[in-house]
């Protein structure tokens, strides 16, 4: 999700402004429970935060390679994306199957009924 207004409802606002307030958290001791509570947690330094957008298109292609690196023309943050019909080494498939079949779990949001297939045209896909 991204904390600015564009193209989303506010639920997905609040819920990347929650992330950033937990990833500020994560470093801060005084944001853990008293050292003598059951659960106490080590804090840690973060070293990145992602934030999803989908002003990129065309990040990432079929031909393979790096991308130049790009930054967001707003924040002047760095761009990372993947192509979608890359595979995931993890799951054993492209990532926009990773992505259609988690989609597939949204029945709220309408998507229980896409087909069980992603989209495999190479120059359909885009990135994420």
């Amino acid at each position: 999700m991204h904390p600015r207004p564009f193209d989303q409802h506010g639920g997905h606002q609040l819920a990347a402004r929650m992330a950033i307030e937990v990833f500020r958290a994560a470093g801060d001791v005084r944001a853990s429970p008293p050292p003598d509570h059951p659960r106490r947690l080590t804090a840690w330094r973060p070293r990145r935060l992602p934030a999803q957008s989908h002003r990129f298109d065309g990040l990432l292609g079929p031909s393979g390679g790096r991308a130049a690196a790009r930054t967001d023309t707003d924040t002047g943050l760095p761009v990372l994306g993947v192509w979608t019909g890359a595979s995931s080494g993890a799951h054993g498939t492209t990532w926009a199957q990773v992505e259609w079949d988690a989609a597939r779990h949204y029945a709220t949001q309408g998507w229980a009924v896409l087909p069980p297939r992603a989209l495999t045209d190479a120059d359909a896909l885009g990135s994420e």
